[in-house]
């Protein structure tokens, strides 16, 4: 079975993190040799402007998971659990070549942390948590990230964030997918649609009312998530990927 995923891009991404036995990775590898921090006085697109240069020379497309969305990750393992990780993601206004050579338009900044070792003070330090801009953004928590699988749980809230057509289409195709293998049953009309529909309605007491078909869904989108990274759909391997899940 075809491994499913949210564009070429987070493949991309994906098969360079792994760990394949190693305490480190990093995205774009020659991160590895690069300071990441923005420096006092550094604007977001200097800092662009310098990451570009160090590590990818000078050709943004290494770091692109989109034409507008570049990604710079630094993981570590302990055998095949993460332990840390720090992803960095800007989000530009028109391509990034165009950001970089200043004819483009503003970005938005945020950063994914989850690190074991840096707890701060009593509940100021979820794991995983995101930041935005600037060193005194607040730390929300990570959508999704209980699951045990928080790179991916981050890619997927970039994509229903900032590409959400194409994320709808890749929940279309993971549901039909499955109602391909476990159809519905005679007379049963597929609820994703009506769903949809209600959503955009903001019609809460019909979601409401379809709250197991809702569930189910999401339990669909959530071993596809899963089966990115580890390539397996029953989510055995999720260690694989981060620290066991809180289930």
């Amino acid at each position: 079975m075809e491994t499913p995923s949210l564009s070429d891009g987070v493949d991309k991404f994906l098969n360079v993190v792994r760990p394949y036995g190693g305490p480190t990775t990093w995205f774009p590898k020659p991160l590895k040799n690069v300071d990441v921090r923005r420096v006092a006085g550094e604007s977001l697109r200097d800092w662009f402007k310098r990451l570009v240069a160090q590590a990818c020379d000078n050709k943004p497309g290494r770091v692109a998971l989109e034409k507008n969305i570049a990604v710079f990750a630094s993981l570590r393992w302990h055998k095949k659990q993460l332990t840390f990780a720090n992803v960095q993601t800007l989000v530009t206004h028109c391509d990034l070549a165009d950001y970089l050579d200043g004819s483009g338009g503003d970005a938005v900044y945020l950063r994914m942390d989850y690190d074991v070792e840096s707890l701060g003070d009593l509940f100021t330090h979820p794991l995983p948590h995101v930041h935005t801009d600037g060193p005194s953004s607040p730390r929300f928590v990570l959508d999704g990230g209980d699951s045990g699988n928080v790179i991916v749980d981050y890619l997927e809230f970039i994509y229903r964030t900032y590409k959400t057509d194409d994320w709808i289409k890749w929940v279309r195709r993971v549901w039909g997918e499955e109602l391909s293998q476990n159809p519905l049953g005679d007379g049963k009309a597929d609820p994703l649609k009506n769903i949809l529909e209600a959503f955009k309605a903001g019609k809460i007491q019909s979601l409401r009312d379809r709250a197991a078909d809702l569930g189910r869904i999401k339990r669909v989108l959530r071993a596809s998530k899963d089966q990115m990274f580890n390539g397996r759909a029953d989510g055995k391997d999720r260690e694989l990927l981060a620290y066991p899940a809180s289930e």
